[in-house]
């Protein structure tokens, strides 16, 4: 699952350090060229060392529910601001790791029993969504306004990237996105398209995009 997550980030372009205790579970890392190293992701200097007090983010999906809910606490402990997502085997450690400080909470037996009834209900969205949905041919990413499109409404967002805005997100709530929409400063779109189109809000200047 590390791996996992690990190459759909890079994939992203976001900088990620992965953290094992076994240095031969870090050979994959070494062959991608990632941040890497060898340590035990409980224990808190370890996760200094790795760079938690300026994470924007970690993800901790080692196979022991106990081990995982101990990261959650060290990793809040020391960056009260870090988003984390944890792995967990049943509801009640969910539940755990959620009073401990986890953002998001994922269980891979119930995700994987969902993916095979999308196949069954849903199979060309199914076949769309498959393994990398950041590939150069269509992305969906999650994204913070950027100043150059605060003002804007989604139209113009639309025509200027070519990117599709699926949905906003403001003051924590998800609204419709309808092309009249004005774009305010804190809001987060989910944006969907080429690479190239998704990056292009995202890159969004001052002032605005400039049609190529």
């Amino acid at each position: 699952m590390g791996e996992a997550v690990s190459v759909a980030l890079r994939g992203a372009r976001r900088e990620v350090v992965v953290v094992d205790h076994r240095p031969e579970h870090l050979e994959w890392a070494q062959t991608l060229g990632l941040h890497n190293l060898v340590g035990d992701a409980t224990d808190e200097d370890v996760l200094r060392r790795a760079g938690i007090e300026r994470a924007a983010s970690l993800v901790t999906v080692i196979n022991s529910d106990p081990s995982n809910l101990y990261v959650v606490l060290s990793a809040k402990g020391l960056n009260p601001g870090v988003r984390v997502i944890a792995r967990a085997s049943d509801e009640s450690a969910a539940r755990k790791m959620r009073r401990a400080g986890a953002d998001e909470v994922v269980n891979p037996y119930q995700l994987s029993g969902n993916r095979i009834a999308a196949m069954m209900l849903a199979p060309r969205l199914s076949r769309l969504l498959r393994g990398d949905v950041t590939s150069e041919h269509f992305t969906i990413r999650e994204l913070s306004v950027p100043p150059g499109m605060v003002g804007r409404t989604v139209a113009d967002l639309g025509r200027e990237t070519g990117a599709l805005v699926v949905a906003i997100w403001r003051d924590g709530q998800p609204l419709r996105s309808r092309a009249e929409d004005v774009l305010r400063a804190g809001d987060a779109v989910l944006v969907a398209g080429a690479a190239a189109e998704v990056e292009a809000v995202e890159a969004a200047p001052a002032g605005g995009v400039q049609p190529a």
